[in-house]
């Protein structure tokens, strides 16, 4: 797992989530999360959003008590449950393996 981390932005190699820096017309700004868009964070809300994302999208942990532990201070890092989180992040993978309606088809039927 790593992170890597810009001024503008946070991403993972494991997971399509992210995180970005929204700046403010009137000076400043606040970091939002892919999968949480409606929480305004600081940048080490956003960090732990990340962990947290990453901690919960390694199958390789899913029996890890240790990993369970961090994944629930990262949720609480960011002021959410973990499971929230898991069902958050559960939704968002969902909708990204949800098959697409092929457009090129029906732009030829018709």
């Amino acid at each position: 797992m790593a992170l890597q981390s810009t001024d503008w932005f946070i991403t993972s190699d494991i997971t399509p989530e992210f995180a970005q820096y929204l700046p403010a017309a009137s000076g400043g700004g606040h970091w939002s999360l892919s999968w949480l868009p409606e929480f305004t964070l600081t940048r080490d809300q956003a960090m732990s959003g990340m962990v947290l994302d990453e901690t919960l999208s390694d199958s390789r942990l899913v029996d890890n008590c240790l990993a369970a532990e961090l994944a629930a201070y990262h949720a609480a890092e960011i002021g959410i449950g973990l499971e929230l989180a898991m069902f958050r992040l559960f939704m968002r993978t969902l909708d990204r393996d949800k098959p697409q309606p092929d457009r090129t088809a029906r732009a030829v039927a018709a």
